[in-house]
């Protein structure tokens, strides 16, 4: 069965710098749906709109959720053309009334949501859906704000400790001038006698079973990207049984450059199983209820 992309985050809206109540926030996407809202964009193309689309609730057992689209409509598009006089190829904008879209399924009351995150002729991805969110909500009010808050480096940890592992991608560099286990003092060591700058590389599980973090190879690498000479990404499979995957930071051979990498958001991708492009509802909002409920 195929599978659809999505950004897990908190998200926070503010109206006159008061947050939007769970009332106000079902009011504001069911009121305002189908409305154009100006998407400015940069440079001398045309402005896009930003608009909502086939809002609903979705209310679980333990959960209230809302659902959306949040469509984009550049107005344009860029044509192709062919003169054969002069053997060139020619470019030009025409109008375009196509809306691409992202679904969204947000829990008012936990201030947690969901953002698709493909990147197609018919979708968009999750930044893209933020800065339309954000500009159908500054169209609407005077003075509105919508900010979205992802991940630490902190809470990643955290939250795969209890997850399956099926990868594990990491990129490292030789120890200095600090020790840490004798295996990592011994691979370090290999580097260096090899003249290597770094070492790059994925582990994944047997056929058929998971990895886990448990003083083995995994353990030893992530140890030297905790102390800075490394960075790492995993995929794992979540309780509920989708695979989550975090990608890798950007690696870099200095030391506090890794550190500040760490401390910028990560973001957290869930593939929900979808029938013919159709996902769950339902089960979107209850992992991320479940995700986000336990604080």
């Amino acid at each position: 069965m195929r599978t659809v992309p999505y950004i897990i985050c908190r998200y926070r809206i503010a109206v006159d710098d008061t947050i939007l109540s769970e009332v106000g926030q079902r009011q504001f996407f069911a009121e305002n749906q189908g409305q154009n809202a100006t998407y400015y964009t940069a440079g001398e193309k045309p402005n896009a709109n930003a608009l909502v689309m086939e809002f609903e609730r979705i209310d679980t057992a333990k959960f209230e959720g809302l659902s959306f689209q949040v469509g984009y409509q550049p107005g344009y598009r860029r044509k192709t053309g062919y003169n054969p006089s002069a053997d060139q190829r020619t470019f030009e904008l025409v109008q375009d009334d196509h809306i691409k879209s992202a679904h969204v399924i947000a829990i008012p009351a936990l201030g947690c949501m969901a953002i698709e995150d493909r990147n197609n002729e018919n979708n968009i991805p999750q930044s893209i859906a933020v800065k339309g969110l954000r500009s159908i909500l500054d169209f609407m009010f005077e003075d509105a704000s919508f900010d979205v808050m992802h991940l630490t480096d902190g809470e990643v940890t955290n939250i795969v400790a209890g997850w399956e592992l099926i990868q594990y991608d990491y990129q490292v560099r030789p120890l200095n001038p600090i020790r840490l286990s004798d295996f990592n003092e011994l691979r370090s060591e290999a580097m260096k006698a090899d003249r290597v700058a770094f070492d790059a590389g994925r582990l994944k599980p047997l056929s058929g079973e998971t990895m886990q973090s448990s003083g083995g190879l995994v353990t030893e690498t992530q140890q030297m990207v905790d102390a800075g000479y490394g960075q790492s990404g995993i995929r794992a499979i979540t309780p509920e049984g989708d695979e989550a995957r975090v990608p890798k930071a950007k690696f870099h051979m200095d030391k506090e450059k890794n550190f500040a990498e760490r401390e910028k958001p990560r973001f957290l991708k869930i593939m929900f199983e979808s029938d013919d492009g159709v996902v769950d509802k339902e089960k979107i909002v209850d992992t991320i209820g479940r995700f986000y409920g336990t604080d």
